[in-house]
């Protein structure tokens, strides 16, 4: 998909005190994403799985009647602030990193040529040029397959095994994002189905890619990251009520809860 869409998810457009993307403004921002979508369930630092396998943030929608309620759908985003976090850990991961990104450069200029070449390959459903779908797979260019093919190629061999490949064979959520600051990554470097975020500094969040319906998450997987968003979000809940349970002992203690500065 080629339109970019923008949330304005915070009023308050203030130089913060730092010009960089912090760790927290991300945060930040991709629970405002997730909060704008309109969940009933959300949390940060979501456990994919296992500890190692942590979400920037993840959410849930329910179904049903209070007594019998399903969750039937699900929603992760995971943070990404270097580019090579993106790919599996392999010795020549710049190489085949930079070939995928030439071969999708040679795609779009192809693409291009396609569209000049072959105008009946353009959907004639689509009510807004901007919009327009065009049926590439159906092209009589038999070089731009083989690049196709070839790129294809390329980027198993880049995502295989990487961090995203990963969560996304957990199957807990429906619809998984990169969340990244500006022009970080490509959307075409993603694996299939990924949904791309671009974070602004100021905490403004552009769809660059919108994600698709991972068809193999179950009601199994989205009821366990279901449990984690509760699980996570419980102590948040003690955090903004002023209690505090130690690990090791387990004891309770109080304190006074943290006070809210401004008004969103």
């Amino acid at each position: 998909m080629d339109d970019q869409l923008t949330f304005d998810l915070f009023s308050d457009t203030r130089d913060f005190a730092r010009t960089e993307l912090s760790r927290r403004v991300m945060q930040q921002a991709v629970l405002g994403f997730l909060a704008s979508q309109k969940p009933d369930a959300l949390a940060g630092n979501v456990p994919a799985c296992r500890k190692k396998l942590r979400l920037e943030g993840a959410a849930a929608w329910f179904s049903g009647q209070r007594t019998r309620r399903e969750v039937v759908r699900t929603m992760a985003v995971v943070s990404v602030f270097h580019r090579e976090h993106c790919f599996a850990d392999c010795v020549n991961q710049r190489e085949l990193a930079d070939g995928v990104a030439a071969l999708l450069a040679e795609k779009e200029l192809m693409e291009q040529r396609i569209q000049v070449a072959e105008p009946q390959l353009k959907s004639s459903d689509d009510l807004f040029s901007e919009f327009s779908y065009w049926n590439y797979a159906a092209s009589c260019d038999q070089k731009y397959h083989r690049l196709c093919r070839k790129l294809a190629r390329l980027k198993e061999a880049l995502l295989k095994g990487s961090r995203l490949e990963r969560i996304r064979a957990l199957n807990v959520a429906d619809f998984l994002y990169v969340a990244s600051p500006e022009n970080l990554i490509g959307a075409g470097e993603l694996p299939t189905g990924w949904g791309l975020l671009f974070v602004g500094a100021d905490r403004r969040v552009r769809i660059v890619k919108e994600a698709l319906a991972q068809e193999e998450c179950r009601m199994e997987g989205r009821l366990r990251l279901a449990l984690n968003i509760a699980a996570e979000a419980a102590g948040s809940v003690l955090f903004s009520g002023g209690v505090g349970i130690s690990k090791k002992a387990g004891e309770v203690a109080f304190y006074r809860p943290p006070r809210r500065r401004g008004r969103v």
